[in-house]
């Protein structure tokens, strides 16, 4: 019935003049691994789910009403996740020789990486990937295999796959401004900021308030005037 069911839809799409374009999946470091640089998917995925979330940091901020502000610090790296079916019930070629050690190897340390990380891929699939923020390198950081349809000494020929690919970088898009180790030499306050607020623009810290009061002999941090030039120096 599976089968029928695929090869009636096919069918279908060929008799309306519409040729389905093969999703594919590239290892973009193929000399360390398969040399076969691409495997195609058996079936194209029936949805994929694609997430990109923008991170966000509060301070306080005494002259809003609730007392904080949100700050906007990247984007976590975006993914695609996927439901893949490899099949190879017509030929009767082992399904893991086929597709799933391709997938596995993506998986593993490029031999001799430094540091150590595993290959780049890409999955790419007609008009689908042709967005600018749906192709991306990526790496598979997510591979379940689940063998529903074996022959009978064993052999598996049928697999569903759940995937993620994810761009490597931890955070993309933005600041985080904990990772300043410099400030800036002076600041000029504006109207409705405090030192606290200030200490987190530059530090990534609210708590560094103490540090710029201190370098800047303030002896009322809850009284700062518009227009008052401070000296930010690096945190000791």
């Amino acid at each position: 019935m599976f089968l029928e069911a695929i090869a009636t839809r096919r069918v279908r799409l060929l008799a309306a003049g519409i040729s389905p374009k093969k999703a594919k999946i590239r290892n973009l470091e193929k000399p360390f691994l398969d040399p076969r640089g691409s495997i195609e998917v058996s079936f194209n995925p029936a949805s994929i789910r694609y997430s990109s979330s923008p991170q966000y940091d509060s301070a306080k901020q005494p002259s809003t009403d609730s007392g904080y502000r949100m700050f906007y610090t990247g984007n976590v790296a975006p993914a695609l996740d996927m439901d893949l079916l490899f099949d190879t019930t017509i030929t009767g070629d082992d399904v893991r020789e086929k597709y799933i050690d391709f997938l596995v190897d993506l998986t593993r340390p490029v031999p001799d990486s430094d540091p150590m990380q595993t290959p780049k891929c890409m999955f790419t699939w007609g008009d689908f990937t042709r967005g600018d923020y749906l192709s991306f390198e990526a790496v598979l950081c997510n591979l379940r295999v689940n063998y529903t349809y074996f022959l009978a000494n064993g052999r598996p020929v049928r697999a569903e796959v759940d995937v993620t690919f994810k761009a490597p970088e931890d955070v993309a898009g933005g600041t985080n401004p904990t990772s300043r180790s410099e400030a800036r030499r002076v600041w000029t306050v504006v109207q409705g900021q405090t030192l606290d607020w200030i200490a987190y623009q530059e530090y990534g810290d609210a708590a560094a308030w103490r540090h710029i009061a201190r370098e800047n002999n303030i002896r009322n941090p809850r009284v700062l005037k518009p227009g008052t030039i401070l000296r930010l120096t690096p945190l000791k």
